[in-house]
Order: structure tokens, then sequence, then C-alpha cells
């Protein structure tokens, strides 16, 4: 079974790839700027996955949204939506 950390990093893979902007990831995150790359990285490099509730409350957006389009095929932005509907994101 794969840990939160691994999942994420193959979510984001297939979100990029299933056509996700930019502009709709950093919406779900809590810094102003995200970009694939940066979430790639920061999920794959993690020596002890043990992350704080903000980076949890992305996971989980980003799981949500990677689950529901792979069963679904439902527009991202759609996906997005409700993900932020669900979890609302605090900007810091």
């Amino acid at each position: 079974m794969k840990n939160i950390c691994e999942q994420v990093v193959e979510d984001a893979r297939y979100l990029e790839a299933a056509g996700m902007t930019q502009r709709q990831l950093t919406s779900l995150h809590h810094r102003s700027k995200e970009t694939f790359s940066s979430a790639i990285y920061y999920w794959s490099n993690r020596e002890n996955c043990n992350p704080r509730a903000r980076s949890l409350d992305y996971a989980y957006r980003l799981r949500f949204i990677a689950r529901e389009h792979r069963a679904t095929n439902q527009p991202l932005d759609v996906l997005v939506a409700r993900a932020l509907s669900k979890s609302p994101v605090t900007k810091i």
C-alpha cells in the first residue's frame, strides 16, 4: 500500500497529464503559487512522510479530484469546485 506522499505524487502526475491547469492547482494550495513540479518535488522528497495539517488538506483535495476524475471523467473545473466546497483553502 502506498503512503500519502506516494499517492499525492501519483495523483499530481495524473492530474497534470489530464489537463489540470496551474491556476487550478494553485487554487487548491495554501500558498499563493503552486506548480506541478514543486508539488511533485515536495511530496517525493519527504524523508519522513509526516506532513502538517495544511499540507494534508491540500493532499486530500488533490486525491479527491484525481479519484473522482478517474471514476467519472467529470471536467476538472467541476471537480476543483467540489473539492474547494468540501474543504475550503485558507491562504497564508
